[in-house]
C-alpha cells in the first residue's frame, strides 16, 4: 500500500510515558477518520476529548517528539527509493483570534506562526510524497523596527538562516541516501549557496535576484545564452495568493500546456557587498538552467525560471531532470493545502501556541496520507486501488459508494472519485479539492468503523 495505517507513523514517537504514546496513536487514528473535523468532534466522547486536551498541553509533549516516528518512517521510505528530492518551503498558519504565544505574520497581526518544512519526494519521475523530514516553527514576538541592510544581515536570529538549518537537519536525517535539495526564490541566499557548494550538497534553487558574475550581470549573461532545446510542460492552475507580496511574486494563472525554451550555462557568482561574513568565499561556481516561455498565452504571466544547480548539464536528459526536479516544488504546496484545507488546522480553537504546535505534529502524517492519495490519483490514476486503500476500506467503499459502482478491479482514480463523491463533489466544478476529499475520507473511515464488526479483517490488513 502507498498509504499505510497512520498509527504506524507514530510507532517511533519519542515519549517516555507509554500512556502518552498510546494517547497520540489514538488521537491520530481519530483525526484520520475525520480529517476536516474540529478536535472535539473528531475525538467523539467526553473522555477522549479531555484526554486529547491534556495530551496537547503536557509539557513532556513537543512537536519534535510527536513527529519523530513519522520522520523515521520517511527516512525508511527514502532509503527504499534510493534517491530523493528534499523540497523545502515556508508557510504561515493564521488564526482568527489571538492565542497565548502566537506572534506577528507578514500583515503585522498577532495571530499566527511560521513553519519551515522539509518534505521528501521520490526522484524517480513519479514525485511520490514520502513524508516530512523536519519542521522548524518561528514566532515573531515583536517588530524589530526599521533596520538597514547591514543590521539585518548581521542579525544572528534572522529568519533566512532557517534554509541552512533545514539543509543540515535533513542531510543528517538521510545520511548516505542520495538527495537533491530543491528550493524556490526565497532561498537565493549567497551564504546558503556557498554552504551547499562547500559541503558538496546537491541542489536546485531558483534565482530570485540580480547577481554579479565574471561577465557582468547574471540576467544579461543567461539571456544571451543560445537555445538548447524546447519542450512542452503542463502547468497547473495557481489561485491568487493570500499575501500581497506572494501575489506579486507568483501571480494567479490558469492551467495550460506551455511551450518552453531551455538554455544552460555555467557562471561564477561574486560575493555580494551585503554579505559581511569574512569566511564566505569571494566567489562560487554554479550551473544555470534558464527556462522561459517565448510566446505566452494572452493574459497569462509568462514562465521565467533561472535555476542554480550543482547538477551536470551536459546532456538534454540531465537538464530535463533538473527542470522536473524543480517542478516537484508543487508537491509541498499541495501538502500545505492538505494541512490547511483538508485537515482544517487553522480552524483549531486551541488557546496556546504550544498546544497548536503539538496538534500540528499529529496532523503532519495525516495530511501526508491525504496527499499520497490525491497525488497518486492525479499522476498515476491507473495504479491498482490496493496501492491507496486497504482491502477492508475497499469493501466498505463498495457498500457506501453513491454514484457509479466500483469496477471489479478498481484503480486509484476510481476510488478517489468515489471518495470525492462521498464528500459532495460536483463534477462540473472540476477536479475535487481538499475539502471535498477530506469530507469523503472522513465518511469512509467512519463507515469502516461501523462495519468493522460485520466484515472480517483480511490477513493483509493486520499489519
Amino acid at each position: 500500500m502507498l498509504v499505510p495505517e497512520v498509527r504506524a507513523e507514530f510507532e517511533g514517537v519519542v515519549l517516555e510515558d507509554p500512556r502518552l504514546r498510546t494517547r497520540v496513536q489514538r488521537m491520530a487514528a481519530a483525526l484520520v477518520e475525520r480529517p476536516g473535523a474540529s478536535l472535539p468532534r473528531a475525538m467523539g466522547s467526553t473522555a477522549a476529548r479531555e484526554g486529547a486536551y491534556r495530551f496537547l498541553s503536557n509539557r513532556q509533549v513537543t512537536l519534535g517528539r510527536v513527529i519523530a516516528g513519522h520522520v523515521a518512517a520517511t527516512v525508511a521510505r527514502a532509503r527504499v527509493a534510493k534517491k530523493v528530492l528534499v523540497v523545502s518551503d515556508t508557510t504561515e498558519f493564521e488564526f482568527s483570534t489571538e492565542r497565548e504565544g502566537l506572534g506577528l505574520l507578514s500583515r503585522n497581526r498577532r495571530d499566527g506562526f511560521i513553519a519551515h518544512f522539509k518534505l521528501a519526494v521520490s526522484a524517480d519521475g513519479r514525485r511520490t510524497p514520502l513524508g516530512v523530514l523536519g519542521i522548524e516553527t518561528i514566532v515573531r514576538t515583536a517588530r524589530k523596527g526599521r533596520r538597514d541592510n547591514v543590521a539585518r544581515k548581521k542579525d544572528p536570529e534572522r529568519e533566512s538562516l532557517r534554509w541552512r538549518r533545514g539543509v543540515d537537519v535533513s542531510s543528517e536525517q538521510l545520511g548516505d541516501i542520495e538527495a537533491i535539495h530543491v528550493m524556490d526564490r526565497e532561498a537565493d541566499i549567497y551564504e546558503l549557496l556557498s554552504a551547499l557548494v562547500g559541503n558538496g550538497r546537491r541542489f536546485i534553487i531558483r534565482s530570485g535576484q540580480e547577481r554579479l558574475i565574471d561577465e557582468g550581470l547574471l540576467s544579461r549573461a543567461v539571456e544571451s545564452t543560445p537555445l538548447r532545446f524546447s519542450r512542452e510542460v503542463k502547468l497547473s492552475a495557481r489561485p491568487p495568493a493570500r499575501q500581497p507580496e506572494n501575489r506579486r511574486r507568483n501571480p494567479a494563472r490558469r492551467a495550460r500546456l506551455a511551450q518552453l525554451a531551455v538554455s544552460t550555462t555555467r557562471v561564477t557568482l561574486h560575493k555580494p557587498k551585503a554579505a559581511f561574513d569574512p569566511e564566505l568565499p569571494a566567489s562560487i561556481a554554479v550551473n544555470v538552467v534558464r527556462v522561459w516561455e517565448p510566446e505566452p498565452m494572452s493574459g497569462e504571466p509568462p514562465v521565467e525560471w533561472r535555476l542554480f544547480t550543482s547538477e551536470p548539464v551536459d546532456t538534454q536528459e540531465q537538464v530535463e531532470e533538473i527542470i522536473d526536479g524543480y517542478r516537484a516544488r508543487w508537491v509541498i504546496e499541495e501538502y500545505f493545502k492538505a494541512l490547511k484545507t483538508g485537515c482544517n488546522f487553522e480552524q483549531s480553537q486551541l488557546e496556546s501556541f504550544a498546544s497548536l504546535e503539538n496538534l500540528l505534529g499529529i496532523y503532519i502524517p495525516v495530511a501526508w496520507q491525504l496527499l499520497v492519495l490525491r497525488s497518486t490519483a492525479r499522476d498515476e490514476p491507473h495504479r491498482p486501488a490496493t496501492d491507496a486503500l486497504s482491502p477492508r476500506q475497499l469493501t466498505v467503499l463498495r457498500m457506501i459508494v453513491r454514484g457509479k459502482p466500483l469496477p471489479l478491479q478498481p484503480t486509484v482514480d476510481d476510488v478517489a472519485t468515489a471518495i470525492a463523491d462521498l464528500g459532495g463533489h460536483i463534477k462540473s466544478n472540476g477536479p475535487p479539492g481538499w475539502q471535498v476529499l477530506g469530507r469523503g475520507f472522513e465518511d469512509l473511515r467512519r463507515a469502516e468503523h461501523l462495519y468493522a464488526q460485520m466484515i472480517p479483517s483480511p490477513s493483509s490488513d493486520q499489519s
